[in-house]
């Protein structure tokens, strides 16, 4: 019987199927437990959610933590609940801290809140959610158990504030949660981790209150290392009948240049395929030119890399789409090129659209000698051959 691969596509990989990134999952914990709120960053593809998931299922001695996915709050209200009803899920986590926790935010007889068998009971009736939840935190910073909260798709919630209620509602969430992070008996008691598809950065900014982020602790997790590339195919092809000699391993390395594990996954499991419809074992250097040729004529892969430009960035989506389509033919380009298309479309900002939206999640990043060229090899040829340059 054929054992598969332990690929996962568009999901996060969890439990078995997790690939451990220890360097960086120290460096979160170390950051938390100094205080710092912390701004995990990446390009798109690299496993950030993955990450964020392993580090919240852990338990801990002295954390209590906790993750979600929260792109669906669209109000202040929405994110301050959720806040609340995150801070209940993370305490309920151990019983060892437990009933003391409770027992502290009792007798604090916060307004709005009734705590019954451990759990959150709000009172619906016009209730300040925003109070509720500092009051809360207020009455866990004396507890000796830190509650971290990972909130994946936080910048989305930010933008969806800022369209829903205005600039003065959504900064007023970012200052709230500035004062929280720079008073050290919440900071020692409380801590956040903030992610997302979208800059944080770049939505800041759009209301122009980028130095709101100055003290977050900012942790970059950078693509894979040849050795950890190594590594991650080994482990995806564990038990596995299909097997990658070294030297594919090399080309595979040497093929897609931007070692993202999203990317060689898709390798791996096209491969994975091939080998199996072929009756063979072994993925050699030919079958992966193929299955990369494979890779850019399908459609459903990197899609979604275009419809994320034209969702978030619609205003300057035209300027974007016809830079990384210049560029896919033209295979790099110098900022004046760059100019010269801003100013076809009338955008000013062009320099900081490039470097906090093209560069900052993925698409492109510079040679050795300043030109902008696609990240990744493979994302530049599905491109090329799904997007015709324009005379």
């Amino acid at each position: 019987m054929r054992i598969p691969c332990k690929t996962i596509i568009g999901t996060a990989a969890e439990g078995s199927k997790y690939f451990q990134r220890k360097r960086i999952e120290s460096l979160i914990l170390r950051a938390l437990r100094k205080g710092n709120f912390v701004h995990f960053t990446a390009p798109r593809r690299t496993g950030k959610t993955s990450i964020l998931k392993e580090l919240a299922n852990e338990t801990y001695e002295d954390l209590a933590c906790i993750y979600e996915d929260i792109e669906s709050d669209k109000t202040s209200a929405d994110l301050y609940k959720r806040l609340i009803n995150l801070i209940e899920k993370s305490i309920n986590k151990s019983e060892s801290w437990r009933k003391k926790i409770w027992t502290t935010v009792t007798s604090k007889k916060i307004k709005g809140i009734n705590v019954l068998d451990g759990s959150i009971d709000l009172d619906d009736k016009e209730i300040d959610y925003k109070q509720v939840f500092l009051d809360l935190v207020s009455a866990i910073s004396e507890s000796e158990i830190k509650i971290i909260l990972f909130l994946d798709e936080f910048p989305d919630v930010i933008n969806n504030i800022l369209e829903n209620e205005g600039t003065e509602v959504a900064l007023n969430v970012l200052h709230t949660l500035r004062s929280l992070r720079q008073t050290s008996d919440f900071s020692q008691s409380f801590g956040l981790v903030f992610s997302g598809s979208v800059g944080l950065t770049h939505i800041v900014r759009k209301i122009g209150r980028s130095k709101l982020l100055n003290d977050l602790k900012v942790i970059e997790l950078d693509p894979l290392t040849p050795e950890e590339t190594n590594n991650f195919i080994s482990f995806l092809t564990e038990g596995a009948t299909m097997y990658v000699p070294m030297e594919t391993r090399v080309h595979i390395q040497t093929k897609l240049r931007q070692l993202i594990p999203y990317y060689i996954q898709l390798i791996i499991e096209k491969g994975d395929e091939w080998t199996e419809d072929n009756e063979r074992d072994t993925l050699t250097i030919a079958d992966v030119n193929l299955m990369y040729q494979k890779l850019i004529t399908e459609n459903d892969k990197f899609i979604d890399w275009v419809d994320r430009i034209k969702t978030y960035f619609s205003d300057h989506s035209k300027f974007l789409l016809q830079v990384l389509t210049t560029i896919a033919h033209r295979e790099e380009m110098v900022m004046q090129e760059v100019l010269n298309i801003a100013n076809q479309h009338n955008v000013e900002d062009f320099e900081e659209m490039i470097h906090q939206v093209l560069i900052a999640d993925g698409y492109l990043t510079k040679n050795e000698v300043g030109k902008l060229i696609f990240a990744s090899p493979l994302l530049r040829d599905w491109w090329k051959y799904h997007y015709s340059l324009s005379k």
